[in-house]
This record gives C-alpha cells, sequence and structure tokens, in this order.
C-alpha cells in the first residue's frame, strides 16, 4: 500500500526590497556640483508571501548635501530626525537640520505590492 504524505511548503516572511535612484539637476555631465540639486526615489516592493504591516522607510541624508525642505513625499505619515542614529527623535514638522527621513504607511501591502517615496537634497 502506499501511503500520500502531504508536503508543508512554509510561506516565506513579508520581504520588502528597496531600490534608491537619483536624478541630478543643475550638475555638469551627470555629475552633481556644488548648488546642484538631487532627487532621489526610494521604490520599494513586498515580494515576500504574506501581508506586510506598518512599512516604514527610513533614509538619511547623504554628506555633503543639505535636504531641501517640504520635498519629501510619498507614504502616509513623514517623520524628520536632526539626529544622526537612535530612534527617539523623530518629528512631524522639519527640524533643521534634517539629517534622516522616516516614512510610515500604514495598514497592509499585500505581496507583489509596490509604492515609492521621494525626496530631495541639494549638493553644498
Amino acid at each position: 500500500a502506499s501511503v500520500i504524505v502531504p508536503i508543508y511548503q512554509p510561506l516565506l516572511p513579508p520581504n520588502i526590497v528597496a531600490t534608491k535612484t537619483a536624478i541630478v539637476e543643475g550638475g555638469i555631465n551627470g555629475q552633481a556640483q556644488p548648488g546642484a540639486t538631487i532627487t532621489y526615489t526610494i521604490a520599494f516592493t513586498n515580494d515576500g508571501e504574506v501581508i506586510a504591516k506598518d512599512v516604514a522607510i527610513i533614509d538619511r541624508i547623504p554628506e555633503g548635501t543639505k535636504y531641501v525642505p517640504e520635498s519629501a513625499d510619498g507614504g502616509t505619515t513623514i517623520y524628520y530626525s536632526a539626529q544622526a542614529t537612535g530612534d527617539d527623535d523623530w518629528n512631524e514638522t522639519e527640524t533643521s537640520p534634517v539629517t534622516r527621513i522616516k516614512w510610515v504607511i500604514p495598514g497592509e501591502m499585500v505581496p507583489d505590492d509596490s509604492d515609492s517615496v521621494t525626496f530631495a537634497v541639494q549638493v553644498k
């Protein structure tokens, strides 16, 4: 007699994959020069097999640049920090100098769902 044994395949957890791209405006031959504006876009996807909940994307303002006020976009709530590290200094108002930005996408992000956030900096 043969026995059929079901094979259990566990679902992969949520896996947020992000790709950051930059567009330079005011540079020379695509190279950023002092005064040039760089607009960053962070595209992200849940490529896991289950729902991701309350996704947060955090990025730092690059060295040698300064954040362009009111340029952050995307997510539902945007938080700003003037601290280089730590997780206790987030504000919904821009505090100068902005060193990090956190976008919060509350709720559920189903598998294969994608979104993006953006911000701009000026080269010092």
